[in-house]
């Protein structure tokens, strides 16, 4: 109930802060140009944050290697699941700081680009992700951030909001604040059809 009120009473402001526009990078095959992109944002240690399932199915090896080929040292965090939660945040922020990375770089659908979201907000305001919640909880810039979409829908990519799971509660809860835009987000088409053309033909689940 007083989220829901700290929500209301803010609304009004947030529509008289400005929202930045991340930099919009399109075209097939300029994934393999994320290296030239943390060079120019200083960024020698990103966070890679993905899942298992894309890992698995190779859609990111050759950003893997072009960033290994210009000297950047990825830490891959692939333990993120559909509507990540509170303890997958934690576990991203602490591989962030044990690695002592400068930036995150998420690769996947939605829930990916919200648990990075989640993970850059957390790690520069030092406060656990239970406390961040709500609207204009980052009140700063934080570390690059780029997105690489491989699913169309969900948006994250391109919006100042992350939802995350508290399993406690049993609840979604959202983050909010123009602070954290995106700096670079790619949008390759080739990435979502990699993901239906990997995919076993035959699910359960599909009609």
């Amino acid at each position: 109930m007083l989220h829901q009120v700290l929500v209301s009473v803010k609304k009004p402001f947030i529509k008289m802060v400005p929202v930045p526009k991340p930099e919009c990078i399109v075209g097939q095959g300029k994934v393999l140009e994320v290296a030239k992109y943390c060079q120019q944002y200083s960024v020698s240690k990103p966070l890679i944050v993905t899942d298992k399932v894309l890992l698995g199915l190779g859609l990111l090896d050759g950003m893997l290697a072009s960033l290994e080929s210009a000297g950047i040292n990825a830490s891959i965090f692939d333990e993120v699941k559909p509507d990540p939660d509170y303890a997958t945040v934690r576990a991203g922020v602490k591989q962030y700081q044990a690695n002592g990375c400068d930036g995150v770089i998420a690769f996947g659908g939605g829930s990916p680009i919200d648990c990075a979201k989640a993970i850059a907000g957390s790690v520069k305001t030092k406060k656990d992700v239970a406390k961040l919640p709500g609207l204009l909880k980052i009140h700063r810039p934080i570390m690059p951030l780029i997105a690489i979409p491989t699913t169309a829908g969900t948006g994250s990519e391109g919006t100042v909001a992350a939802v995350v799971s508290d399993v406690e509660s049993k609840t979604k809860r959202a983050i909010t604040d123009p602070f954290w835009c995106l700096k670079l987000r790619f949008l390759t088409p080739i990435l979502c059809l990699g993901c239906r053309l990997k995919l076993p033909q035959k699910r359960e689940w599909m009609p």
